[in-house]
């Protein structure tokens, strides 16, 4: 009897997904656990696996096309089965909601208004996408099902739009937004217009990490461990958060909320965008424990392996945009967290090392270190430009711990 596979809802706040791609076609063979379609939502980018071996007898939904949690997207069974007319009722066991593995807090979702008169035929994300653009939604001649209009079906309006013209030379035109940029270009914009944002960048010396690191790298390598710089930082940025909470908080219509647990997001640049994975009770962790996680979460974002419930719930971020050979960077919070550390590439830099006054005297020499500028981004809502800097000589001096 064929199998139908419905679209998940991918944690409490993820109502809809986007068919990004199928990876099989109609009449193809596919195996149980075997990837079947690429999912796209407005928080993760996840391969779906096919339910049970057989065939792919019918593909439901299109490619590009948005539809709610609970539709059927596919039918599978063996070769020759005929498919039943119809979707079937959803259920519980159809959508399959992961549940999250720490408690969350759901934002209220304010009603977004766009012009036209065919508002009520828009998700919420799509609904925020036109009206953050004032998009006229009776000009659209939407492509879903029943005629209405996705996110692609947005997007397209708006570049043509902003173009002036609906044909253009293929070669040259502006190509729409995937799900993936979209919802970074969404989160990125919300962020700089809800959060006044200040950098201060400190000058962080990384001889005892890695004077450390050299010493017990070949130990760590023989027992399958690889312990890179992020680590180190990911562990002092854990200790500095508990020695200074305010930075480990977020602004909610209540008040300030400070958290008594740590849980690090951690940047991770995948191919077309970027994910920001937790890494959960980092206060729990030694150094080992969190360079094993860190590999992990890294290897899932680029599989294409994460969960929902493994991009939320994060108190704090980390970005490390030295890995491209940035020196410097100001990085944007992650809302609705109070600030993000961003870590710059780690080179030799002479550094004068001698008398504590400022005046050149006998004592002082010029030495080679290995120097990381180090950015903290914050909310200057919540967090003042002392308590930023008392954060990150917290930081510095764990890292100098090191022997």
């Amino acid at each position: 009897m064929p199998i139908s596979l419905a679209m998940p809802q991918f944690g409490q706040s993820v109502t809809e997904g986007t068919v990004a791609a199928w990876l099989k076609t109609e009449g193809d063979s596919v195996e149980r656990d075997e990837s079947l379609l690429t999912i796209s939502t407005d928080k993760i980018d996840t391969d779906l696996p096919c339910p049970e071996t057989g065939v792919l007898l019918r593909v439901c939904v299109a490619e590009g096309e948005t539809v709610a949690a609970g539709t059927v997207l596919a039918w599978v069974g063996q070769a020759g089965e005929e498919v039943p007319d119809g979707s079937p009722p959803v259920t519980d066991e159809s959508v399959q909601a992961p549940e999250p593995s720490v408690p969350q807090r759901v934002p209220e979702r304010r009603p977004v208004r766009a012009t036209g008169s065919r508002a009520g035929f828009l998700s919420p994300v799509v609904g925020r996408l036109a009206a953050e653009h004032n998009v006229d939604l009776d000009a659209i001649q939407g492509s879903g099902r029943g005629g209405r209009i996705t996110r692609k079906d947005i997007e397209r309006h708006i570049v043509d739009r902003s173009t002036g013209t609906a044909a253009r030379d293929p070669d040259t035109a502006p190509q729409p937004l995937t799900p993936m940029r979209a919802a970074i270009a969404e989160h990125m914009s919300r962020s700089v217009r809800t959060s006044p944002h200040v950098t201060t960048i400190h000058e962080f010396d990384m001889g005892a990490v890695v004077r450390h690191r050299a010493d017990h790298r070949v130990a760590w390598e023989e027992r399958g461990l690889r312990v890179t710089l992020l680590a180190y930082l990911m562990k002092a940025a854990t200790e500095a958060l508990l020695q200074v909470p305010a930075v480990n908080a977020s602004l909610t219509a209540e008040g300030i909320r400070q958290f008594a647990e740590v849980h690090l997001g951690m940047a991770v640049a995948v191919s077309g965008g970027l994910v920001v994975p937790v890494v959960r009770n980092t206060q729990t962790m030694s150094l080992e424990d969190m360079a094993a996680a860190l590999a992990d979460v890294t290897e899932k974002a680029r599989a294409r392996k994460l969960k929902a419930e493994d991009l939320e719930g994060g108190t704090f971020t980390i970005t490390n945009h030295g890995a491209g050979g940035s020196v410097a960077g100001t990085p944007i919070i992650h809302q609705p967290q109070a600030a993000i550390l961003g870590f710059g590439a780690v080179v030799k830099r002479p550094i004068v090392r001698g008398s504590s006054h400022l005046l050149p005297d006998a004592d002082d020499a010029i030495v080679i270190r290995p120097i990381s500028l180090c950015s903290l981004s914050f909310d200057h809502r919540l967090l003042d430009g002392a308590v930023a800097d008392e954060f990150m000589t917290a930081v510095h001096a764990s890292l100098q711990q090191w022997s």
